[in-house]
């Protein structure tokens, strides 16, 4: 095997001299449906090699088993990703066929971005030239060597002739998240700074419950838990590799701008670390305990900005910041009010000289009234000991709501609204309204 893969090494390498680069400008008009740029059976394949510049990734095949070239003996491959770059490479399909175009140079294929070299194991060579991004839709002008026609090529095929050696890792960062290793969840963590947001998993009846132990004790809203954080932690994919030296010799990791991300997962702790990348283009982010580094979009991971109002029922105060003028929060020893102004995009609000913006007033709104409610007020029950937070909403229409919070156990408050009262709070929950005002404003002197 040795012996062949020399050989092999030895054809890559003739087969690379005199691959040049390219620059484009104009593009053709569709004129044909979806055609075969490449057939061919995988198993007459040595190996499928695509050159950028100085960069080959080549993927090949001997004796049954299918490898990267050059990888070095520590660096694990992913073996699903080589045989589908094989696939690929061997079945690329056009969007589009145009039997007349302008000159190569046009799209990039006189000087090509990449090339595609299929090695058939009878010694012949096919080789595909990758132009530029088309100017409408997805995707990149190719050509075939021999065949006059333009093709344009998208989907997971155009990525695919992107690819370099990095992207055949078999990188092993997030745990794999299905409906049956989601049984299997026990706890998520998320922190950053000092907020923290803990929760827990449990089976009951064959069914997952969310049960949040901090900021405060609640039950979650299943569906709520699913969508905004166990989906958007499934989907998070590489946007770049960055380095295999881990996270303790990535100077990133070691700021005080990171966010930490914890699952238990069927009996194994995941605890993966996001840092704002140098340049600000998205996030590194990295795991306990494996080498690999990679970049992500930041949006990507909005899920790490989670609070625990996204995640509950809803609030038994359900009037919206667009119908406040303002909400005055007071207690033993603290009182502020946020002033909000504006509609839609133009909502914004005013705190202690503090001015914030739409995204940062319906955040603190929604802080404010966090409200979940736990269970219904028993009748007859005693409303007689001092509000822990009274919350006076100035509405927009010259009216009044005014919410007080009364303790009526060590872990539940009444929420009286406008002097009536049906059910319950999490004291908890109260006590993160308490906190998020007295952050916000100054202490009452």
């Amino acid at each position: 095997m040795r012996r062949m893969l020399v050989l092999l090494c030895v054809g890559l390498s003739i087969l690379v001299i005199g691959l040049v680069r390219f620059s484009p400008t104009e593009q053709a008009e569709p004129e044909a449906e979806a055609a075969a740029i490449t057939e061919t059976n995988v198993g007459d394949l040595n190996a499928a090699v695509l050159v950028h510049g100085d960069e080959m990734a080549a993927v090949y095949v001997y004796d049954g088993k299918i490898g990267l070239m050059d990888a070095g003996e520590n660096i694990r491959l992913s073996e699903r990703m080589l045989k589908a770059f094989l696939y690929q490479a061997s079945h690329l399909n056009a969007a589009r066929v145009f039997d007349e175009h302008e000159p190569w140079r046009e799209y990039g294929l006189e000087t090509p971005y990449a090339t595609l070299i299929l090695m058939g194991k009878d010694g012949t060579r096919q080789r595909i030239y990758i132009g530029d991004q088309a100017a409408y839709g997805e995707g990149r002008y190719v050509r075939a060597e021999g065949d006059e026609r333009l093709y344009l090529l998208d989907g997971i095929g155009a990525e695919m002739m992107d690819y370099g050696p990095d992207d055949f890792r078999d990188i092993q960062i997030f745990p794999s998240l299905t409906t049956e290793s989601l049984s299997k969840l026990t706890r998520i963590t998320i922190e950053h700074g000092e907020n923290r947001l803990d929760i827990r998993g449990i089976q009951k009846d064959g069914a997952i419950l969310f049960i949040m132990e901090e900021p405060f004790h609640a039950a979650l809203n299943w569906q709520a838990v699913t969508e905004k954080l166990v989906l958007p932690i499934a989907a998070v994919q590489k946007e770049a590799y960055i380095s295999d030296a881990g996270m303790e010799h990535v100077d990133v990791f070691r700021q005080e701008d990171v966010y930490t991300l914890e699952m238990d997962l069927d009996g194994q702790r995941y605890r993966i670390v996001f840092a704002p990348s140098p340049d600000g283009q998205g996030l590194y982010c990295g795991r306990d305990g494996e080498p690999d580094i990679i970049r992500i979009k930041t949006e990507s991971a909005d899920f790490l900005n989670l609070t625990a109002a996204d995640l509950m029922d809803g609030s038994l105060y359900t009037k919206k910041a667009a119908d406040v003028a303002d909400v005055t929060v007071s207690g033993d020893g603290f009182r502020g009010t946020l002033t909000l102004q504006g509609h839609g995009e133009q909502l914004c609000s005013f705190a202690d000289q503090q001015r914030f913006n739409q995204a940062e007033t319906i955040r603190l709104y929604r802080q404010f009234t966090m409200l979940p409610p736990a269970q219904r007020l028993d009748d007859g029950a005693a409303l007689s000991r001092s509000p822990l937070v009274t919350l006076i909403f100035s509405l927009r229409d010259g009216t009044e709501d005014v919410v007080r919070c009364i303790p009526v156990s060590d872990g539940y408050c009444a929420v009286v609204i406008n002097d009536e009262a049906a059910f319950t709070t999490y004291a908890s929950a109260v006590r993160e309204i308490v906190n998020t005002t007295r952050a916000l404003f100054t202490p009452e002197s």
